[in-house]
């Protein structure tokens, strides 16, 4: 009888333990949010903007703030940027792991696989700007405690480091995906998470875009992704997103488009075809010429 029901609760044990690799709960474990100390209030926007405008298009404080939730817009100063901001956002999370033993143990035992860096205001074409801000959060923690902070740089710099840039919907866009690896990696039994930092100086040019003033600010934020999550847990299974971008097809391409199509059969068997043949072919010297031929011709 004792065997008995230690075998059940041994079942149970790993039953319990497949449910959780199969479903388990990822969210959000720690948010940073880093922002200028300089603002201005909306109400005060609202009124320049109802002074100077000729058309008669009036501007009510209360939907600014009832509907975008705003009260105040912050601004960088001339010593502040994405790169300082996000740089801060980072440091504030290491010492705020480093803090609590728990958060750095599971910091460890599932290390970031994945930087995620989301914008709209990246000036740098070549890379992201977070790459930036690491490397001087990296300085600065070696130069306090190299011993103490060396684990935490070597984690941090074996991730994979990529942004996001796209207006709104890029953080969102890089949330989405680091569910996405995290379920992927805990599916095969390998612990994991993810970090993610969105970082914008939104300012916009008043005759380009004259009606954009109220969605300005700067800021930047830092989420820990993880198993378990100690702030909320998000419910990644069945969501989907949709963009509907209209395209307008002229007269001229809608027939180019149909000639394709009823061709695409016999085109794509021809394909299938060639392409073995080719290998095929390629891999003998005496036919690469006649090969080479054939190719041009098709």
């Amino acid at each position: 009888m004792m065997a008995y029901k230690s075998t059940l609760e041994q079942l149970e044990s790993e039953s319990e333990a497949m449910r959780v690799r199969i479903d388990p709960k990822i969210g959000i474990s720690k948010l940073i949010v880093e922002a200028p100390q300089t603002y201005f209030s909306y109400v005060e926007l609202a009124n320049a903007l109802n002074a100077k405008d000729t058309k008669g298009r009036k501007v009510e404080p209360g939907k600014i703030k009832d509907g975008l939730g705003i009260e105040k817009a912050r601004l960088p100063t001339y010593s502040q940027s994405n790169v300082t901001m996000a740089a801060n956002a980072v440091y504030a999370f290491i010492k705020n792991i480093d803090s609590n033993p728990y958060d750095r143990e599971k910091f460890f035992s599932e290390k970031p696989v994945s930087i995620y860096y989301a914008t709209e205001s990246n000036p740098d074409f070549s890379r992201p700007e977070a790459e930036i801000a690491l490397g001087l959060v990296y300085s600065r923690l070696l130069k306090e405690d190299e011993k103490r902070y060396r684990p935490y740089v070597e984690a941090l710099k074996n991730t994979g480091l990529q942004q996001n840039t796209f207006a709104c919907a890029g953080a969102g866009l890089a949330l989405s995906s680091a569910l996405s690896e995290i379920y992927s990696n805990s599916s095969f039994g390998m612990g994991s998470s993810a970090v993610i930092i969105s970082a914008d100086t939104a300012v916009y040019d008043s005759k380009r875009a004259p009606d954009a003033e109220t969605t300005q600010g700067s800021a930047a934020t830092l989420m820990w992704i993880t198993t378990d999550p100690e702030l909320v847990s998000i419910n990644y299974k069945g969501s989907y997103g949709r963009f509907n971008v209209p395209f307008p097809i002229s007269q001229n391409s809608e027939s180019i488009l149909h000639s394709f199509t009823a061709s695409f059969p016999r085109r794509a068997t021809y394909m299938l075809w060639l392409w073995p043949s080719a290998i095929w072919r390629a891999s003998l010297p005496c036919k690469r010429g006649w090969f080479s031929k054939r190719i041009m011709q098709a």
